[in-house]
């Protein structure tokens, strides 16, 4: 059950008053006049239980729990606002059951048991209450709401005409589960030719607030559109933008026992009390709900009244008389405080980034606030684009919208090319580095190097060098990429294959022309033969190691002396080779 701020006659102003007044009391002697001991307040009954009794006395008062009671203390005629009403148990030591300013209307409690109470009352000097006080002259009277009602209410959501209240009646309704004659007789719709539809029949009920019927709009002693019935259409007046809805189940709704209400105050010097009924729940349950258009707070205390249709309807001035219905009955009185709430903030944990094409994220239906609040997102949600959320609560939350964006990461594709130093064809065990260049390789990509496609080699890094290469080898690598949204990592890239040219080994050897042994003063042509000189090699004679000759491939001499030695070294120009110079023998 939601429990509000009821303020009872304990947040009443003094006429002209700028404070406010509390006190309790249970000092005093008892008086109920002439009437019986105790009093018991009844609707063809009187409600003045003493006209000769004074402050600083009590009357003994029979209740019935969950019927409201409204208990005012008057000077001669009219109320005594200074006042002060307390209501106690009825024993040796009485325990507070509660206290208000009495005011111009007296003060409103709902019973909490069914038995005898106390009434006191006593006056006040500058604010404070007399206890005990002197004996001034008062009359004590009570009035009673002869049925259960409750009231609900929610807030206004900031500065917008949401507020709204409603109204309980029932499981017990009192006297008017069945009545149709006394006391429905004045303003009764059968006799004055109104024929709306549940009008001052049994279980039907009328509400005003501040003063105006809240079905038909007017103020008066006229009022005879019921709110609350059993025949009453669900929408009061066939208008629920203006006039509100009406519920009725035959039998109880409640599912527990019947819950009072807490009165809640901060100024007030006793604790709240929250009060449970304990009447059964038996009987039909009906419901007014106001339409959601009140804004603010009730700064101006507004009344809301129910009672049984068809009885006299106060004006707007006379709310608070105490001639609401006849003799000793008196409408239910709420005085429910509908505060401005400030809209909520749905407030949700964030979504990371996404990759374009990922499992697009389902967003929460309930957001992270206590109470969480409900509601949807729209548009739905995409994987390819970054898009931008709203979340819309659901009706009768007070909240605001909230947004949320999204982020879809493109994907990227991973690529890595490798080149070779020195390029082009090699000669054999010439030392060969490869690089590999990224594209797209992330913060930290990783490298694997492979020779002939099988044979893993390298270190991992992003060059691999090899001296020992053979011609038509193929050097590739594979690349792992750590990008956030990629496609297509591990890449390999472009292959390299080999062309590797042998290396040759130069020699050269010599004849000479004649041979053999010579005579002194013959001419010698020595003639030298390259093996892998290349294409032009170049020659150097020497004779007894002393260089001679012209460089060509045929040296001559005639002046040669017995034991001359005749040698040449070949400087040879292959691509490739072992040496570049060779030395006949």
């Amino acid at each position: 059950m939601i429990y509000y701020q009821r303020l009872i006659f304990l947040f009443l102003f003094l006429a002209g008053a700028n404070s406010m007044v509390f006190g309790q009391c249970t000092t005093g002697v008892f008086s109920n006049g002439t009437n019986p001991n105790p009093f018991v307040p009844q609707c063809n009954s009187s409600k003045v239980i003493t006209s000769t009794g004074a402050t600083n006395q009590y009357s003994r008062v029979t209740v019935v729990a969950g019927y409201q009671y409204n208990f005012r203390s008057l000077d001669a005629s009219s109320a005594y606002p200074a006042d002060i009403i307390t209501i106690a148990t009825d024993a040796a030591t009485p325990a507070v059951l509660f206290s208000g300013l009495n005011g111009s209307s007296g003060i409103y409690w709902t019973a909490t048991f069914s038995g005898i109470i106390r009434f006191y009352t006593h006056s006040t000097t500058a604010g404070v209450v007399n206890c005990p006080s002197s004996n001034l002259i008062r009359q004590r009277h009570v009035i009673m709401a002869p049925f259960q009602a409750s009231i609900s209410k929610v807030n206004s959501c900031g500065n917008t005409l949401t507020g709204q209240y409603t109204i309980t009646v029932g499981p017990n309704h009192g006297w008017n589960s069945t009545s149709i004659i006394t006391p429905l007789t004045t303003n009764n719709t059968l006799t004055s030719g109104n024929t709306t539809i549940g009008a001052a029949l049994p279980l039907s009920y009328n509400i005003t607030y501040g003063g105006t019927s809240v079905n038909s709009g007017t103020a008066g002693s006229s009022n005879t559109n019921a709110e609350i019935c059993p025949q009453c259409p669900s929408v009061v007046n066939l208008n629920p933008l203006v006039n509100g809805t009406s519920t009725w189940s035959g039998s109880s709704t409640l599912t527990s026992l019947f819950t009072g209400f807490a009165y809640l105050s901060t100024t007030s010097p006793f604790p709240a009390f929250s009060y449970f009924y304990p009447a059964s729940n038996s009987g039909p349950v009906g419901t007014y709900t106001s339409p959601a258009n009140i804004l603010g707070s009730n700064s101006s205390n507004k009344a809301i009244l129910v009672w049984p249709s068809g009885t006299t309807t106060p004006t707007a001035s006379a709310q608070l008389s105490p001639s609401l219905y006849q003799n000793g009955c008196g409408a239910y009185h709420f005085y429910p405080t509908i505060n401005i709430d400030p809209p909520v903030i749905p407030t949700f944990n964030s979504v990371g980034a996404i990759c374009s094409g990922a499992t697009a994220p389902v967003l929460p239906t309930s957001s992270i606030n206590t109470p969480p609040i409900i509601g949807t997102w729209s548009p739905a949600v995409s994987n390819t684009a970054t898009t931008t959320y709203t979340f819309t609560p659901a009706v009768g939350q007070c909240a605001n919208t909230s947004t949320m964006t999204i982020t879809v990461t493109p994907n990227v594709t991973p690529v890595v090319s490798i080149a070779m130093s020195p390029s082009g064809p090699i000669c054999a065990e010439t030392p060969v580095t490869f690089t590999a260049t990224p594209t797209n390789g992330g913060t930290a990509p990783t490298y694997q190097w492979i020779l002939n496609g099988t044979t893993n080699v390298g270190t991992g890094l992003t060059t691999y060098t090899n001296s020992n290469l053979a011609n038509n080898d193929v050097v590739t690598v594979v690349m792992a990429a750590n990008n956030t949204c990629q496609t297509g990592s591990p890449a390999t890239s472009n292959p390299i294959t080999m062309t590797v040219t042998p290396n040759a080994i130069p020699s050269v050897s010599i004849a000479a022309l004649p041979s053999g042994p010579i005579c002194e003063g013959t001419s010698v042509t020595f003639t030298a033969t390259p093996t892998n000189g290349g294409p032009t090699p170049m020659y150097q004679w020497t004779l007894n190691g002393t260089n001679v000759g012209t460089g060509s491939t045929t040296y001559t001499n005639s002046s040669l002396a017995n034991g001359d030695v005749v040698k040449v070294v070949m400087t040879s120009n292959n691509a490739c080779q072992t040496s570049s110079t060779a030395t006949s023998t």
